[in-house]
């Protein structure tokens, strides 16, 4: 087993453990900064 195989196990092991938690951080990496920004506006308002 190389390591790009480790690696994507790895990778799909943590996706079926965090799921929803990465699938948000992954929506927040791409809508950006902005998002994020905006929910801390609105926890804070």
């Amino acid at each position: 087993m190389d390591l790009k195989s480790l690696t994507i196990i790895t990778g799909a092991v943590i996706i079926l453990l965090l799921g929803e938690q990465l699938l948000i951080a992954a929506l927040e990496m791409v809508v950006g900064i902005d998002f994020i920004g905006f929910g801390l506006w609105t926890t804070l308002k």
